[in-house]
């Protein structure tokens, strides 16, 4: 069954995080450079600082602080109100331990970067979290969030920020909370599992999901509370008890305009036998043929994706506009078109129907329309055939276009359409002209 081979190659296909790689140790504990000064936490270096508190203390806005391994992992709940760029040395090994006291980081200044850090054990009650984000404009990406309450917390006062290509795994109540009055921020590239009421939870805000994994939740992949106006699409739903719930929301939109489309979720039943924006043009194009309905307020997604995000799928069947019928040894044009759901180059293959094939032609850019043009020499009916294939060698289906050649003579008067169409009326000419 194709979903389920879907959830098979999932795992090994969407890869969304990667390791810091290791940096030699430092012999100062302040580095300069034009982006402001280094200050280095652990390793060998002589007069590195002990604590990732202590070098935060002594840092200026625009400064970043290095944290080495050897010395993980890091007993600390860290108030973070500078604008700096905090980065461990291997996400891996490279662990803030909050000894269940309160949040592990909680970040009040913008402009803030977080990445290449385990960061665990926040307080066991409501209202801790590994990351507690009050602020705009900061960036957390490429860390593990394990073992908290509350994965990262976004409240009102967070706006515009990104959290990206984090792994956010079994937390008490949820991966991501985006709390009430949270705008314009994004949420991509993700992990997010194994959390014990939903992967994320969004209450009053408007915000982007895109791109993520969410999968092992145990009640809700996404839940939405009173919120209007999220784009969530390219996201893959999987194994959650409960995909997606939204409750006394608006519209939320889950797919972006065709061809770009919505989410996987691997519960969907429906089949990609058509393709286009209404999915009514035969072959199909990597889409459902029919809506994903969103339990709780009625919204929906109109281009659910037929395999999880991330896994390369054959371009579209193309479209061929061009016409039906002509006179031999004239040139006549087709418009021609394709699209790649992973954004490929697209490639072409043609079979005039009259022994002529040409291929393959490109690359062209997914979705760009391009223009064939063809003589038929002699009179007849033509099997036009086309087919796509991406930069990954996967190809398309057919597309098919009968085109017919019934008249020889480059002359065309209404009288001699007259003679043509009622060649019954006369038989004599009938045999002149060995018709």
């Amino acid at each position: 069954m194709k979903i389920m081979s879907s959830k098979a190659l999932v795992f090994a296909v969407i890869v969304l995080f990667v390791g810091a790689g290791a940096v030699p140790s430092i012999s100062s504990n302040v580095s300069n450079s034009n982006a402001g000064n280094t200050l280095y936490v652990g390793g060998s270096g002589s007069g590195n600082y002990s604590s990732i508190q202590s070098a935060i203390s002594d840092a200026n806005d625009g400064d970043t602080v290095f944290v080495y391994d050897d010395s993980s992992p890091y007993y600390e709940n860290i108030p973070v109100d500078k604008s700096i760029t905090l980065i461990g040395e291997n996400r891996n090994t490279t662990i803030i331990d909050g000894g269940e006291k309160g949040n592990v980081l909680y970040v009040t200044a913008d402009d803030m970067r977080i990445s290449g850090f385990t960061i665990k054990n926040s307080c066991p009650r409501y209202g801790c979290f590994g990351i507690a984000l009050y602020s705009g404009n900061n960036v957390i990406e490429n860390n593990i969030i394990t073992d908290n309450h509350g994965g990262i917390h976004l409240d009102f006062r967070c706006y515009d920020s990104t959290v990206s290509a984090n792994e956010i795994c079994y937390n008490e109540f949820c991966g991501i909370w985006l709390d009430e009055g949270t705008n314009g921020n994004t949420i991509l590239n993700n992990d997010i599992y194994n959390n014990n009421f939903s992967g994320l939870v969004i209450h009053e805000g408007t915000n982007t999901i895109f791109n993520n994994t969410i999968r092992s939740n145990q009640q809700y992949g996404i839940h939405i509370h009173s919120s209007n106006d999220n784009l969530i699409y390219h996201n893959n739903f999987i194994e959650n008890n409960q995909h997606a719930f939204t409750f006394n929301c608006g519209n939320n939109v889950w797919n972006r305009n065709y061809p770009i489309g919505g989410n996987y979720f691997d519960d969907y039943s429906g089949l990609d036998i058509f393709h286009g924006p209404e999915q009514n043009k035969p072959g199909g194009d990597g889409f459902g043929d029919t809506i994903y309905n969103i339990a709780g307020d009625g919204n929906v997604d109109n281009y659910p994706l037929i395999q999880p995000w991330g896994i390369n799928t054959p371009p579209s069947v193309p479209d061929i506009a061009g016409p039906l019928n002509g006179k031999p040894g004239e040139i006549y044009s087709f418009h021609v078109n394709s699209i790649d759901l992973n954004g490929d180059d697209i490639y072409y293959w043609i079979e005039w129907g009259d022994g002529i094939e040409e291929g393959w032609l490109g690359p062209h850019t997914s979705g760009s329309e391009i223009i064939l043009n063809h003589t038929w020499e002699n009179k007849g009916k033509y099997n036009l055939k086309i087919k796509t294939k991406d930069e990954h060698d996967a190809e398309s289906d057919w597309a098919t276009q009968e085109v017919s050649m019934p008249k020889n003579k480059a002359t065309n008067t209404p009288f001699l359409n007259f003679l043509e169409n009622h060649l019954h009326m006369f038989p004599i000419l009938r045999q002149l002209l060995r018709l």
